[in-house]
């Protein structure tokens, strides 16, 4: 008999439906089926929307998708079937003594998401010492120049990444953002004048604040990094003069 999970209520947090899955997603000698079912009750009408339920269930669903890309186990699938394989989705456990290393862990089948996770924690420290309001540029291998910014707007951490010259906000996965402004020691440090940098990510802020309805003077910059294309010279006259 195939093992069946029914959620009949909407769960409060992303982890409860994953722990009642997790009662029978369990490696088995040979493939099964295993049948998971959500309740969801309609998402429209003045009633539920006054409850929140449609907003509840968004939430869910969003920070479910999240730790997706950690567990990489669909629970709340919006596919009416997924296949999973355990063997080869699971990474090898290693048993050693002394301190932990997270980096000397991490291979390729590990969630990308967990390769930066791992980079934050072994340099937790460092980061916190960086002070607020930085910014930095970086050379990278694409072709046209952009800006990132991380602010805060009404106490809460937001991101945007501008292109300049088409004047638009550009959409990126996590992992993708991710492995768009990692650095490394070695990486290689772009010479860009810092008022340009300054201008380019006010405009990133202002095209974020006016696409969201936001009031400017709420949004607060905690960094910015310019990212510059590899072909593009430096402008060695400007920085001379800054």
């Amino acid at each position: 008999m195939n093992p069946v999970v029914i959620n009949y209520d909407l769960a409060w947090t992303a982890i409860e439906p994953t722990q009642r899955a997790g009662r029978v997603l369990r490696p088995w000698i040979e493939p099964r089926t295993v049948e998971l079912y959500t309740f969801v009750p309609p998402l429209e009408g003045d009633a539920l929307r006054d409850l929140g339920i449609a907003k509840r269930y968004t939430n869910l669903t969003n920070r479910h998708s999240q730790s997706q890309e950690i567990m990489e186990l669909p629970v709340l699938s919006i596919n009416e079937e997924e296949e999973v394989d355990f063997f080869n989705n699971t990474s090898k456990v290693t048993i050693q003594s002394g301190v932990l290393n997270l980096e000397a862990l991490v291979d390729d089948n590990v969630s990308p998401f967990y390769h930066h996770v791992s980079k934050l924690y072994n340099n937790r420290d460092y980061a916190r010492n960086i002070r607020d309001d930085i910014i930095s540029a970086k050379i990278y291998s694409d072709r046209t120049i952009l800006i990132y910014v991380l602010f805060k707007y009404k106490d809460e951490y937001k991101w945007t990444l501008y292109d300049p010259k088409s004047k638009s906000l550009q959409k990126k996965s996590r992992n993708q953002l991710l492995d768009l402004l990692q650095c490394e020691e070695n990486t290689e440090r772009a010479l860009v004048n810092a008022d340009e940098i300054e201008e380019l990510s006010y405009a990133c802020i202002k095209e974020w604040s006016k696409q969201n309805n936001a009031n400017l003077d709420d949004v607060v910059r905690e960094c910015a990094m310019y990212l510059k294309p590899a072909h593009q010279p430096d402008d060695v006259e400007s920085l001379a003069r800054y």
